[in-house]
């Protein structure tokens, strides 16, 4: 069962490129070769991971009525199968919305990802409260 592995090339080296680019765990990822006197070569990595913890803030602050916050956290562990999990909230006058997703990469040829996602929203445009409640589980993939 210990077969021969193909030599590793440039379509190898592409696709993974575009597999590890793809999760977005990477801050920098620099691939470079030098040739070697045969037709072999000696592949260097530049890479630099992104923080695990990830915030995000914004908002708008107005002179009229239209306030409004949004708060993100975000956890990513890099490993053989990646995964990320994402808290967002906005806050405002007319406005509030929370969302938890989700995204696990899984390893597999091509590439294939699942995402989840659970969103709560609660509308004000004319005094009267609308809340909607959205769950999204969705799957997809990239071939690189």
């Amino acid at each position: 069962m210990g077969g021969v592995e193909s030599p590793f090339n440039f379509a190898k080296l592409r696709q993974g490129y575009y597999r590890a680019a793809s999760t977005g765990m990477f801050k920098t990822f620099y691939p470079s070769y030098i040739p070697g006197n045969d037709s072999l070569f000696t592949l260097k990595i530049k890479a630099s991971r992104a923080p695990r913890l990830g915030v995000g803030f914004g908002g708008n602050i107005s002179s009229a009525n239209l306030n409004q916050g949004y708060l993100e956290l975000s956890w990513q562990h890099l490993g053989k199968t990646p995964y990320k999990i994402m808290l967002q909230g906005n806050l405002g006058s007319f406005y509030k919305g929370a969302a938890v997703k989700w995204r696990y990469n899984v390893r597999a040829h091509p590439q294939v990802y699942y995402t989840a996602q659970v969103v709560a929203n609660s509308f004000n445009y004319k005094k009267e409260e609308i809340l909607q409640k959205e769950f999204y589980f969705n799957g997809g993939g990239a071939v690189a």
